[in-house]
């Protein structure tokens, strides 16, 4: 069953809006079309019979628009808006606008075929136009689509014939004063709805523009895992969890704890800005995936979208490269004044489960198993033994190369762990004074 996305939530909260929006416009032309018509009446005579009933006829089409808009704003402050609603309005401004030009032309007795000659044709672009509201690509093409046809098959199906009496009548009071007048109300009006219709995706714009500013400044905060694709479906799939061959890698700063409190606070928060930069570059560089940083040190993860093989590989040269990298400025440091770094990097392979954890309010990715818990007790080890970098034996194997250059350690029983596992250790870690 496919989830109700945030997405999916947030379009039909506007769909809604923008409903509310429509039914306020609806509401606002005819009220004044008819305030117009009111005026017009008390100010002209209207001829007995077929000025009538075109009043009758102007007065009901207002009516009925302004009843739509009435009903359309009701259902979407009431909560009970559906998707349908939208099509089943939509439709009725179509064919309300469709059944004016035609009872218009037949009250009148003229060929359809100057219909648009009235402002009705006006009143048609101004409905038309309060549509652009709406988000809703499918809808509006249909809507386009049945304004058409119907436009053409009122104006251009009719018989093509010299005008008639009545036509040419019907032309020279379209051209008069009040219907020009009630012209340039309309294209007032259009006026405001494009002028809405502007402010309002311009304030959408700038909504999607700071929440993109927020989510890119928040993915800093994220590991790579997450910061692709945060939608609630693919957030779904990481809580599911799952089973994958991995490397995992520690990194830590020597005797950090010592050092900050000789450095003091702003130094070390540019000491730890610098490290990270080095730990995120080498990853970067390799495939690896932050999984989180832990004060001085860092959890890296390589395989999440890789074979464990490759991954392996990446891993042992995303160590060497970051061990070759950490000592060059540690050298640079030093040279300015600074005081040294040095780092210890450890790498185990083995399966773990992967996904994200936590609740609504908070969720959090990572890795889990007991490969990440030896690969802290190895990380241990390394600093005993002094090296810079410590390879379990599953990391070559994965990556199917053999320890050339490295001192083998042997095997050891790791605490919390009934099988031991083989070291190897490369690069003894500098002096650091």
């Amino acid at each position: 069953m496919p989830l109700d996305s945030f997405a999916t939530r947030s379009l039909r909260r506007a769909d809604a809006q923008a409903e509310q929006l429509i039914g306020v416009t609806r509401v606002a032309v005819a009220a004044v079309l008819l305030v117009f018509m009111g005026f017009v009446v008390r100010r002209t005579q209207i001829p007995a019979a077929v000025g009538q009933s075109g009043l009758v006829l102007s007065v009901t089409i207002m009516t009925t628009y302004f009843l739509i808009g009435v009903v359309s704003i009701a259902v979407v402050r009431a909560g009970v808006h559906k998707p349908w609603m939208s099509w089943a309005f939509g439709i009725s401004d179509v064919l309300l606008v469709l059944g004016n030009m035609y009872f218009t032309s037949d009250i009148r007795g003229t060929n359809p075929s100057i219909a648009l000659a009235s402002p009705a044709a006006f009143f048609a672009i101004l409905v038309f136009v309060s549509q652009l509201f709406r988000v809703r690509l499918r809808l509006q093409i249909v809507l386009t689509l049945c304004l058409l046809i119907g436009l053409l098959a009122l104006t251009l199906a009719a018989p093509d014939t010299l005008l008639s009496p009545l036509d040419k009548a019907f032309l020279i009071e379209n051209y008069e004063r009040q219907p020009n007048i009630a012209r340039l109300v309309i294209v007032a009006m259009i006026g405001a709805v494009c002028i809405v219709a502007v402010w309002r995706t311009r304030r959408m714009v700038h909504d999607i523009a700071h929440k993109s500013e927020q989510t890119r400044n928040a993915s800093r905060f994220l590991p790579s895992e997450l910061r692709g694709d945060l939608t609630d479906e693919r957030l779904h799939q990481l809580q599911q969890g799952r089973s994958v061959d991995v490397v995992v890698m520690f990194v830590d700063i020597r005797g950090f704890t010592l050092q900050s409190e000789k450095i003091g606070p702003r130094d070390t928060t540019k000491l730890l800005s610098g490290f990270r930069e080095f730990v995120l570059s080498s990853m970067q560089n390799h495939g690896g995936v932050v999984d989180k940083f832990i004060g001085d040190g860092a959890l890296l993860v390589f395989g999440l979208n890789d074979p464990v093989g490759v991954a392996a590989q990446n891993a042992l040269q995303a160590a060497t490269e970051l061990s070759t990298a950490i000592t060059a400025w540690s050298l640079q440091r030093t040279a300015a004044g600074d005081h040294p770094v040095d780092v210890v990097i450890c790498l185990h392979a083995g399966t773990v489960i992967a996904g994200a954890i936590g609740g609504a309010r908070h969720l959090e990715f990572g890795v889990f198993g007991s490969v990440v818990n030896e690969a802290s007790r190895i990380e241990g080890l390394a600093k005993q033994q002094d090296m810079h970098i410590v390879a379990s034996e599953p990391v070559f194997a994965a990556a199917n190369l053999s320890p050339t250059g490295w001192h083998d350690f042997g095997k050891t029983v790791l605490r919390g762990s009934a099988d031991p596992v083989r070291l190897f250790g490369k690069d003894p870690a500098p002096a650091t004074h």
